[in-house]
């Protein structure tokens, strides 16, 4: 039995994880084969055995069909919550029927008022449980009164004898039944979830070697790029410093030009190196959660940026103290103002700063009249080394806007591009109230795109 249940396709579809739905699976299918066997048997028991033939006797085959129906047909539209409360039900009746044919408040059926209590506990929540208690509670007193109070039960056990006895052998022999497969059940289901954790263990093990090993290989490669590869970048740029020092006032224009291309692509390429690294140390390092203070937060991060005097930045309204990495929100304001500003193509750039409570997150807005992006544009910019404008021209490294997204999607936030108000740029980006607390980003500042 058990093993079918297990290799059933229904219970083979369900999530590994979801140990809580399996065992309630398992419930379901125990419940359906005993309300069946308990429907049978009785009927057996008061039309055959008895020769006592009733409407009660009749519902019981009709309720046995309701219950395989329901089993077969929840395979088919997978409604759980619907599904349940139909066995729980019909379980019940067959339960009032039988315990109200044999024997009143004296059947040992009651027994199972406390497996079906507990099972609508677990299939169906608290609330249906002690809803469940209630109709129980219901069940007694009818089963009282009809026992103490009229004849039925004893003109029926006049000419029923030995139903009691009966049905209390049957009761117990079904109740070893449904205790012992259930405890099967528990058993088998603790055995998977300790093979399953031993199998995830050693899976968190692997990955966990294997992160330290890409990690190295990381350092190793940041170790070149630091010196290997700015090494070179160096003496390219000292090696033109001397030629124009021995060429002294006999440099053309034009050569003089490219001496200044020269060492502008040089300076681009230790951004671009020095970005890159910054980039490939984010989420790597652990770093404090505190709270941050985002007015004087953004006051610091312009009094470092140095806006010049056409550039006007406010603040507009209430500026709240988050829980968050201060260093990594900084860098998120330091390169989104910082782009803000340098792209500003007005004779008297505005760039404003507003903050919207949300349920669980803080969003904030920094909105520019500069020139604005395209629609076609907007998610481009988050990509590593992408630039809407030439590099010869705006000197970028395009990592900036990489970094900001990576900073806001480790910290489960979301960051986007609308149309300003003022006709440039709004950059809207969230922050989760609860934080996050990941390995951020290393604590060196990053240069704007």
């Amino acid at each position: 039995m058990l093993k079918r249940i297990y290799t059933d396709n229904y219970y083979a579809s369900m999530h590994e994880d979801d140990f809580s739905g399996k065992q309630r699976y398992i419930l379901f299918v125990f419940l359906s084969i005993i309300g069946g066997i308990c429907g049978i048997l009785f009927f057996i028991q008061n039309s055959i055995i008895f020769n006592h033939y009733s409407w009660i006797s009749y519902s019981m085959p009709t309720l046995t069909v309701a219950i395989a129906a329901n089993f077969y047909l929840f395979k088919r539209h997978k409604n759980t919550k619907l599904a349940f409360e139909i066995i729980v039900l019909s379980c019940f009746i067959v339960l009032h029927l039988t315990t109200y044919k044999l024997g009143g408040i004296f059947s040992s059926s009651n027994f199972y008022l406390s497996v079906l209590t507990i099972a609508t506990f677990i299939l169906l929540g608290n609330k249906a449980g002690w809803g469940f208690i209630g109709l129980s509670s219901l069940h007694m007193l009818v089963m009282y009164h009809f026992t103490m109070n009229t004849n039925v039960i004893k003109h029926i056990m006049g000419n029923m004898h030995g139903a009691i006895e009966m049905d209390i052998v049957i009761s117990m022999i079904l109740s070893l039944i449904v205790i012992g497969l259930h405890c099967l059940s528990i058993e088998q289901t603790n055995k998977n979830l300790m093979r399953e954790m031993n199998d995830s263990q050693k899976e968190i093990k692997n990955y966990t070697k294997s992160v330290e090993k890409t990690n190295k290989e990381l350092d190793n490669f940041a170790y070149i790029v630091s010196h290997d590869l700015k090494a070179p970048l160096r003496a390219i740029s000292s090696l033109s410093d001397w030629i124009q020092e021995d060429l002294g006032d006999n440099i053309n224009e034009d050569a003089a030009e490219n001496f200044k291309l020269l060492k502008s692509r040089v300076s681009r390429m230790e951004l671009l190196i020095n970005g890159i690294l910054e980039y490939s140390r984010a989420g790597r390092a652990n770093t404090p959660i505190v709270d941050v203070n985002i007015n004087q937060l953004i006051n610091d991060v312009i009094f470092l940026l140095d806006p010049p005097s056409h550039i006007k930045i406010t603040t507009l309204g209430f500026m709240p103290v988050v829980q968050a990495d201060k260093v990594k929100l900084q860098q998120v304001f330091s390169n989104i103002l910082g782009n803000a500003i340098k792209y500003n193509d007005k004779a008297q750039g505005e760039i404003s700063i507003s903050c919207q409570q949300m349920l669980n997150s803080w969003k904030f807005v920094i909105s520019d009249n500069g020139p604005g992006i395209e629609e076609q544009y907007r998610t481009k910019v988050f990509d590593i080394f992408q630039t809407l404008h030439s590099k010869d021209k705006m000197e970028s490294t395009g990592v900036g806007l990489a970094f900001v997204k990576k900073i806001i999607e480790e910290c489960e936030g979301e960051i986007y591009i609308t149309s300003s108000e003022y006709g440039g740029a709004s950059f809207v980006f969230s922050i989760p109230k609860e934080p996050v607390n990941l390995t951020g980003a290393s604590t060196f500042n990053l240069k704007t795109a």
